[in-house]
């Protein structure tokens, strides 16, 4: 399988030696290769900006979908998006033909919410499909195309999925997390508003925030037949901070046209949520098979901020001792990044030095990576003979370990009374104002002591240890 080198997003040689199960797949499904490349050329070419597109979805078709909701969004020449429960169109508490028909002559969009809003995960394949043809059936009967879904309550199993790939070019859950490209199809998260989601601007805001920082598809999830005064509020402050912010607010399926993939394959995955392999609609490549990203040595080292790396991303490089400064015992290792979840506190680091069992975790904070912590399982280390000296740093110690090191005559320059002896060093904390050293002399029993000076970053001056005789 060949493939060439496109922008930097994918390279053969990786793509042949991890993907191997892919290439069957590729054959399974005749899939040209070549058209894939050139697909891929030609995204990289024409793309410029990821910026963020959001739609308004309302669940379940009640009569305040037209009383409440679409004087708000017509005020503000916004066309929405409402999903139906179709077996209940016409009912007292659901939208009439005519509501309906009115909206969509204004340009409003209408979706599936199945055509009985019972939990799909329930229901054998046979009842699936049954559920989907006849939803469709009715959206299409109003000159709807009817090609997405939300989940009634936002349940999904693989078995659903695969039927509703059938009916549906995408489907929307009710649990918020961020929608990237590469989208995950049918698992799309929105950000609920009022009923069945936030009553807190706050949390909101922040999350349509990051939807703008990412360049993502934001799809605003309300319920306004159970909202109250306050959510509407709610509701109007949101359509209202997007709008002031720039972007634009479509319909979901004008917006999923321009968010969406332009190449997916494989078997769902309900853990991930995802299939095997995934092109977004600007070239970034995900999927179950492309979670893990092997850069070259020295890629990334300790001082890379986190937005060097992909999000929902394993990246894993090797580092020369070299390029290892800052880095545990600034000695060469694997440095391992995981950038999951839907906000910086989730990403994390381990370092494994070189040559060695000792093993390095860091948390990423508010304010950037945290300090380096050994996660080794013991707290004893024994560093090889004269391997460090009287101006080694703090850092040149593992944290939360006791490090002893045997000094011999020969590489005592500069330690007490320039003689060797046995060099213990104290850091079990990161806090770097909690390390202290103690020299014993060999063949003597005077003991010396000095601490590490945070603020002047460097020894305090060796002081005799006196014991006195009682």
């Amino acid at each position: 399988m060949a493939l060439e080198a496109i922008g930097g997003k994918v390279q053969s040689e990786p793509l042949n030696r991890n993907f191997s199960y892919l290439d069957s797949k590729l054959e399974q499904t005749k899939l040209d290769i070549n058209q894939l490349a050139r697909t891929l050329t030609e995204i990289k070419k024409n793309y410029t900006e990821k910026k963020a597109i959001f739609a308004i979805v309302d669940d379940d078709c009640r009569p305040e979908a037209y009383t409440i909701l679409k004087p708000i969004l017509e005020q503000r020449n916004i066309r929405g998006t409402f999903s139906c429960i179709t077996g209940q169109i016409g009912q007292s508490n659901r939208l009439s033909e005519a509501q309906m028909r009115e909206m969509i002559n204004a340009g409003h969009e209408f979706i599936s919410h199945s055509h009985t809003h019972r939990d799909l995960t329930t229901l054998t394949e046979s009842e699936l499909h049954d559920e989907f043809e006849k939803s469709k059936t009715r959206l299409q009967s109003f000159g709807q195309a009817g090609n997405h879904l939300a989940y009634p309550n936002g349940l999904f199993n693989k078995q659903v999925v695969n039927v509703a790939q059938k009916y549906f070019d995408s489907a929307m859950v009710t649990d918020t997390w961020l929608n990237e490209s590469p989208l995950r199809t049918y698992a799309i998260g929105r950000i609920g508003v009022g009923a069945w989601g936030n009553r807190t601007w706050d949390i909101i805001k922040s999350r349509i925030d990051r939807t703008i920082e990412v360049g993502g598809l934001g799809v605003i999830m309300t319920h306004v037949g159970e909202n109250t005064t306050e959510d509407n509020q709610l509701v109007e402050q949101t359509i209202d901070y997007i709008l002031s912010q720039g972007y634009e607010i479509k319909t979901y399926g004008e917006a999923f046209k321009v968010f969406q993939n332009k190449l997916e394959y494989g078997e769902f995955d309900e853990r991930t949520r995802q299939v095997d392999f995934v092109v977004g609609f600007d070239g970034n490549i995900g999927g179950n098979y492309g979670a893990v990203y092997r850069q070259p040595i020295n890629a990334y080292t300790n001082d890379n901020p986190l937005s060097d790396f992909k999000r929902n991303t394993l990246t894993i490089n090797a580092v020369q001792t070299s390029q290892a400064k800052g880095l545990p015992l600034d000695t060469g290792g694997t440095l391992m990044t995981f950038n999951f979840g839907s906000t910086n506190e989730f990403a994390f680091q381990l370092y494994e030095v070189v040559s060695s069992d000792q093993l390095f975790f860091r948390r990423h904070g508010s304010s950037g990576w945290g300090e380096w912590q050994s996660i080794n399982p013991n707290y004893i280390v024994v560093n090889p003979v004269n391997s460090v000296t009287p101006s080694t740093p703090v850092t040149g110690f593992p944290n939360g370990k006791i490090t002893y090191t045997k000094i011999t005559n020969t590489g005592a320059s500069g330690f007490p009374e320039n003689k060797g002896g046995l060099l213990t060093t104290n850091r079990i904390s990161s806090d770097q104002q909690f390390v202290w050293q103690t020299y014993e002399i060999y063949e003597s029993t005077a003991t010396y002591k000095r601490y590490w000076l945070y603020t002047g970053q460097r020894w305090s001056d060796w002081r005799k240890i006196v014991t006195e005789s009682v």
